[in-house]
């Protein structure tokens, strides 16, 4: 096997494995609410389970897979900012159980080193790129530096507001990045080489799914918003609303890697 295989195929098992991440949470959430014979109000709330583990592992390997896999200009460097969220949803919990919350800040201060140190090697690598290239890992390095900036110092000022809120801006900021993610691939999607799986998805299909994927995480996470409020002035229009909004993003969240999968089942990653 040479080298571009190789690559192809590595990059073709990454996408497989965020699918698998997205379905072992749903598998471990239905097992837990099977063995308790009753739902919690989110798929956050089974944190107190002993889902916890599985819920932790699965954000932090997500975060990783996202920052590792291949985007098209703009497109990679908002799988990148949501990479970088992925693990704020995991290690700033929330709960409207009662249950006390748990100290993050030792996870969330090795985020943001970590993180740092990230960027300034994602900066030393820009630095060897030209043109194009490097204007466009120049601005993932800002955006990237800027969204750890922003959470270090949030923590830093505002400790008390960090864990009640930080848990629900870095889910909605990884979702609405999916929501380009998906419109930026439903407009480049192409039949570039043919193959049994996209002749069974050809580029016209695949770009209307695209479509429908990011118009459906658009109007969930506005609806969950709008859902929020009402229950915080104490209206609870539709029962469990929240796990049924989660549920349906994490749903959509698969559904874009298995067309992902398809499209780049050949070349491993998008051709700029």
């Amino acid at each position: 096997m040479d080298a571009r295989q190789s690559a192809i195929e590595t990059y073709r098992y990454l996408r497989v494995g965020i699918v698998g991440l997205a379905v072992l949470l749903a598998v471990s959430v239905v097992a837990q609410a099977v063995a308790d014979g009753h739902l919690l109000g989110s798929i956050s709330a089974y944190y107190f389970t002993p889902v916890r583990d599985v819920f932790v592992g699965v954000l932090v390997a997500l975060g990783l897979s996202l920052i590792a896999v291949r985007g098209r200009g703009i497109e990679d460097v908002l799988l990148n900012l949501a990479g970088l969220l992925a693990p704020i949803v995991a290690f700033v919990p929330t709960s409207s159980t009662g249950d006390p919350l748990p100290d993050s800040d030792n996870a969330v201060r090795s985020l943001i080193i970590v993180g740092a140190i990230g960027v300034g090697f994602a900066a030393l690598t820009a630095r060897r790129l030209g043109g194009e290239q490097r204007r466009q890992a120049e601005l993932g390095v800002i955006s990237a530096a800027s969204v750890i900036a922003g959470f270090a110092g949030w923590l830093a000022a505002a400790p008390d507001s960090f864990h009640t809120a930080a848990h629900y801006v870095a889910a909605v900021g990884m979702f609405a990045a999916f929501v380009v993610v998906a419109r930026l691939n439903a407009t480049s999607a192409s039949d570039h080489e043919e193959t049994p799986l996209v002749a069974m998805l050809p580029a016209a299909r695949r770009a209307a799914a695209y479509r429908l994927i990011s118009w459906s995480m658009l109007i969930t996470v506005l609806a969950a918003a709008a859902l929020g409020l009402l229950d915080l002035a104490g209206v609870v229009p539709i029962p469990l609303w929240l796990l049924w909004a989660e549920s349906v993003l994490l749903v959509l969240f698969a559904a874009f890697w298995v067309l992902q999968t398809v499209e780049y089942w050949t070349d491993g990653v998008p051709l700029d």
